[in-house]
């Protein structure tokens, strides 16, 4: 899909595409995203939950915090320090690696 944002043409393909303009984005899904928690039964559970749950995905499998900005879309790295805690044990791991490498 192609449409046009401030910044210039974009081709992306959209999960929810608008009814009223089918090439470009839906960006208020709110109903729907409250009726399919309700029908999964979920409570307690918000859209932007999901950004952490990708986050956490992300540091566990070893993505640097730079990588999880980009992915997020993060414009700045304080807002991806957020997330620093999560790749704590990749941290960890990669210390150790340099320890055996270098033979200390």
């Amino acid at each position: 899909m192609v449409w046009s944002l401030p910044t210039g043409p974009v081709v992306r393909s959209s999960f929810f595409p608008s009814q009223k303009y089918p090439n470009r984005p839906y960006y208020a899904f709110d109903a729907q995203w409250y009726a399919a928690s309700a029908k999964a039964g979920l409570s307690d559970f918000r859209f932007h939950d999901l950004r952490h749950t990708c986050a956490s995905y992300l540091a566990s499998q070893g993505a640097s915090l730079l990588e999880i900005a980009d992915v997020l879309g993060h414009r700045t790295m304080n807002m991806v320090k957020r997330y620093s805690h999560l790749a704590q044990n990749h941290k960890v791991a990669v210390i150790r690696k340099m320890v055996r490498a270098r033979g200390l």
